[in-house]
């Protein structure tokens, strides 16, 4: 029912092929193949596919073939799906139907050289109407695969099949010109659901078996599993499977699969078929398996087993991590425990000194026999500073100078499988005069008082806070007047100015043991003056206002 004419041209003598194929087990057909030659320089005509369109007329017969002319094109519909032409994919084919009682009905077929997506847009060429588009695939039985549609559409397609396309119009009067385009896009994953990538990967329980299958042929040739560790241990991941030569299958990194959406197989582990793989990690930390079929492989069977091995901290609670660390009073105690063979090995303190001085760390056993380490960490419990001394059996001890406020981790853990004790925990902290007290501790960071203006402050010696120092600029000689006003009634506050901040030469102070001075002070020549205040024994804390006045004599 078809007649495919074409016009081959060689440019030197040579052997030319036509095949004629049968490309489905029960297709049958008697066909004749017709050659003619003509032309010194060698122009061969053959059964082979028209570029134009199979319904198309051949326009230029190539005038130079020594007198031998192409006969024009008779268009014809291809009523039934087995006379249906080849249509060439990613093309666009311009072709006519014949309108017999205002309607018109042909069929194509095309041939899937793999898994993808074809995709089709049909339209008339006067844009009057638009044809219809109805998609089968071509087995023993057609089964729909795409119902009526117009314009374009997409449909999933299984490699090395084949799917009928049929294209219909109604209510039309004359012959139709209509132009059909093709696209096909490999995709070998085009039908296998969620799981084709890691954002949809299926949940991998860790403790458990699951069974599936991937199929290259089948357009489902990946299945990603997500695996998340319940606690701080180790993961024994199995595969069996009959067929190892025919998948590949890699364990990522969650942190892998961020940065590449999926994951870069060479940071990967392999898993070999009916071996055992494992993996340690933290919990909540997250692991991706991908199971991919060959492209060589057809329907391939596999079975992931999954046997959780708690980890030594899997007990430990949240102070297992530094991130959990508990607090430490200072001067004060806490306590805890630790056993390794149970899954509580680690235990972390968190500690922060308000301040310059000394801080002594002291581990206390309840079991003496034990041996449970203590160490000292930077605040993000990464960079060991210290490791506790054995003071005596079951105490040991740790001490840090500080310059300033600082946070430091505490790590308290069993070191062996037989350690397993109750313990406490204790420190202490001896400040310097003025360990907290800030910039303001020292003249160079004297804050600046503004003549004719109060300012607030503060200042505690238990704290480390006991010295407080300000500055005013004076232009002219005159009459200075400093008055300090402390909100705390019974405790001594001294108040004292200088002149020289290298030298810090007295020029008067006042110490009535109370909150409250005041200082007259008569200045000889401008330029700046540094005052002082200063929290003189334990217990003495109080807010403050300091007021400065000038009178220009």
């Amino acid at each position: 029912n078809a007649r495919i004419d074409a016009v081959f041209i060689a440019e030197k003598p040579m052997t030319a092929l036509a095949q004629v194929m049968a490309p489905r087990l029960w297709d049958e057909a008697a066909y004749t193949l017709h050659s003619g030659f003509a032309g010194t320089e060698g122009r061969l005509m053959a059964s082979l596919i028209d570029l134009d369109g199979i319904n198309a007329i051949v326009s230029d017969a190539l005038a130079n073939l020594s007198g031998v002319t192409l006969p024009q094109r008779t268009v014809q519909n291809y009523a039934h799906p087995d006379s249906a032409p080849l249509l060439p994919l990613n093309t666009v084919i311009n072709s006519q139907l014949i309108i017999e009682e205002g309607e018109g009905l042909t069929w194509w077929r095309a041939d899937m050289p793999e898994t993808g997506t074809l995709k089709l847009n049909i339209g008339d060429a006067n844009s009057r109407k638009r044809p219809a588009l109805e998609i089968y695939n071509a087995g023993r039985d057609l089964l729909p695969v795409l119902s009526k549609r117009r314009g374009e559409q997409m449909i999933a397609v299984q490699g090395d099949m084949s799917y009928f396309i049929k294209i219909h119009v109604d209510n039309y009067r004359d012959m139709m010109t209509y132009r059909l385009t093709t696209q096909f896009e490999a995709d070998p994953d085009v039908l296998s659901g969620s799981d084709r990538s890691p954002a949809g990967a299926g949940k991998l329980s860790f403790q458990g078996v699951v069974r599936d299958t991937v199929s290259y042929a089948a357009g489902d040739r990946t299945d990603w599993w997500k695996l998340t560790f319940p606690a701080t241990g180790r993961i024994s991941v199995a595969l069996q499977t009959e067929h190892a030569e025919a998948l590949l299958i890699h364990l990522f990194e969650a942190d892998d699969i961020q940065q590449n959406r999926n994951g870069n197989p060479n940071d990967a582990a392999i898993l070999a078929a009916n071996t055992n793989l494992e993996v340690e990690a933290e919990d909540g930390d997250e692991y991706y398996i991908s199971v991919v079929a060959d492209t060589n492989a057809n329907a391939a069977g596999y079975t992931l087993q999954t046997v959780f091995i708690m980890g030594a901290d899997a007990n430990s609670g949240s102070d297992a991590t530094p991130a959990g660390a508990r607090a430490l009073s200072v001067d004060g105690s806490s306590r805890g425990a630790v056993d390794y063979s149970r899954g509580d090995r680690t235990d972390w303190w968190r500690i922060t000194p308000s301040g310059s001085g000394v801080l002594t760390i002291t581990l206390v056993e309840r079991e003496p026999a034990a041996t449970i380490l203590m160490e000292l960490y930077d605040q993000a419990g990464t960079v060991r500073l210290d490791d506790a001394r054995t003071a005596e059996a079951g105490r040991s001890e740790l001490s840090l100078e500080l310059d300033g406020r600082e946070t430091y981790l505490i790590k308290v853990f069993a070191d062996t499988e037989e350690d397993a004790s109750a313990y406490h925990v204790l420190s202490w902290y001896t400040i310097l005069p003025d360990g907290s007290s800030g910039r303001d501790a020292t003249p160079k960071g004297a804050t600046e008082l503004q003549l004719g203006r109060s300012s607030r402050s503060s200042v505690d010696y238990d704290k480390g806070d006991r010295t407080d120092w300000w500055k005013l600029e004076v232009d002219t000689p005159g009459m200075l007047n400093v008055e300090l006003t402390g909100e705390a009634l019974l405790v001594n506050l001294d108040l004292a100015i200088y002149s020289d901040l290298e030298t810090k030469m007295l020029l008067a102070d006042a110490r009535s043991r109370s909150s409250n001075e005041q200082i007259s002070l008569e200045i000889q020549q401008a330029g700046w003056y540094y005052i002082e205040i200063i929290a003189n024994a334990a217990g003495d804390n109080s807010r403050y206002t300091i007021t400065a006045t000038f009178e220009v004599q």
